[in-house]
């Protein structure tokens, strides 16, 4: 027997109501079962249990034997003191707290079907636990779900964020603009974009962003392009080696190193000058990027915001001295949409946690709404298995619940999970 599914089945009161007595006869009353303890001490604190005629308030220990409570060497652990009910599948021995309490021991009964679901979930190698059931759950139950996991993982992305934002000393502009460099990169270049941000700060930027001729030295001079000898030196590129060099002296600045760029199968279109040239070009529009965003109704005004045109050289060029075999537009819609999932939606969710603006959160969430779901290996099993995925709120849902739930075998936190492991 698995202490989990005896601490579920406790908290969701699944056990056999009509035998509920103590191992010494008396009647037991649960008013509340207690809050799960995720920290060091009892299984769930704060119960309300009346035991004979006296009602109990204190701490639930839950066991698979009684005897669990001494090997555990809880009789020695003062934190166990205020244990009022000891929880347990097969009561083998008497208890004593430290405080030497005798607690009082509840041999807890249930359907054998709720235990034999369970180990059906968690000893399940199928790609999700519950595929071969999961076309019996009802639409309704599993939309509710879903919405729920899509601000789950909104929330903990604002987790994520927080972390970050400490290193711009709460400079929420800063913080999007290390975001949206980072996700220009992608998978592959997320890395070096990012510490591309980390090397230049906002402000200087800022400082030069009605320039886009600087805009696009001071950028591909601190990225590292222009001290790279294999490309061709041209008039542009020589232009910019000279504005770098002077914005260089003036602000102290130390580029990064062009070997940490990857070129190798990447479209050309995806290629890291690409991005950085669109970069600017977004600079050159905007750097208010709070102002944006809170002005921003309509997830359309965004697409016109990130679809600016890049300087007519990089029209007709992917890297230094080669030109383009075609011209060069601005970034895809396919590729705004990844920003908008990735950058804006989240960072918009957590400028709104973090101020207490709820009409932000939920505007964050309506543009996921707005736009196409994700189409990726994930997303596509999911369909298989009968999910309907319409926008990128319900794809980023589901992405939720297989890493952090399916994966993680964590079944019985899943309201899919409980809902299957009670079936009997």
């Amino acid at each position: 027997m698995d202490e989990k599914i005896l601490q579920h089945i406790w908290q969701y009161g699944l056990y056999d109501r009509q035998a509920m007595k103590t191992a010494d006869g008396q009647d037991i009353q649960v008013a509340s079962p207690g809050m799960q303890n995720s920290d060091s001490g009892p299984d769930f604190i704060d119960a309300r249990i009346k035991i004979g005629e006296t009602v109990w308030a204190g701490c639930v220990e839950v066991h698979c034997k009684s005897s669990d409570w001494n090997s555990h060497k809880h009789s020695e652990d003062p934190a166990y003191n205020n244990v009022i009910l000891h929880v347990v599948y097969e009561n083998n021995a008497d208890i004593i707290t430290q405080s030497g309490y005798k607690v009082p021991t509840f041999e807890m009964k249930f359907h054998p079907k709720i235990s034999s679901n369970y180990r059906e979930l968690y000893e399940s190698r199928r790609w999700i636990p519950c595929e071969s059931s999961f076309s019996t759950v009802e639409t309704l139950f599993l939309n509710i779900w879903i919405e729920a996991l899509s601000v789950e993982r909104m929330e903990r992305k604002y987790n994520d964020i927080l972390s970050i934002l400490e290193d711009t000393k709460n400079d929420f502009n800063e913080l999007f603009y290390r975001l949206l460099c980072k996700n220009l990169g992608f998978k592959v270049n997320a890395m070096p974009f990012e510490r591309l941000a980390q090397s230049l700060p906002l402000s200087i930027v800022k400082k030069i962003s009605d320039n886009q001729v600087s805009l696009e030295a001071l950028l591909f001079g601190q990225a590292g392009f222009l001290d790279n000898n294999e490309n061709e030196t041209d008039d542009y590129m020589a232009l910019l080696i000279k504005e770098y060099e002077f914005l260089k002296h003036k602000y102290n600045l130390k580029s990064l190193n062009y070997s940490e760029w990857k070129f190798f199968r990447i479209r050309p279109t995806n290629f890291p000058t690409v991005r950085i040239a669109q970069l600017a070009a977004l600079f050159n529009k905007s750097t208010d990027f709070i102002g944006l965003l809170i002005d921003t109704e309509d997830v359309q005004e965004l697409f016109k915001y990130f679809k600016q045109p890049v300087s007519e050289y990089w029209q007709n060029h992917y890297n230094f001295g080669k030109p383009a075999k075609r011209k060069i537009s601005e970034i895809g819609d396919q590729s705004i949409e990844g920003i908008i999932i990735n950058t804006v939606s989240p960072f918009l969710f957590a400028y709104g946690m973090f101020n207490g603006a709820e009409y932000l959160k939920i505007k964050s969430i309506e543009w996921l709404e707005q736009i196409s779901p994700e189409n990726n290996s994930i997303i596509e099993k999911w369909r298989e298995l009968g999910a309907e995925i319409t926008n990128a709120r319900q794809s980023q849902a589901y992405l939720e619940l297989k890493n952090s739930y399916c994966d993680k075998k964590r079944c019985l936190e899943c309201r899919i999970g409980c809902r299957l492991v009670a079936e009997i």
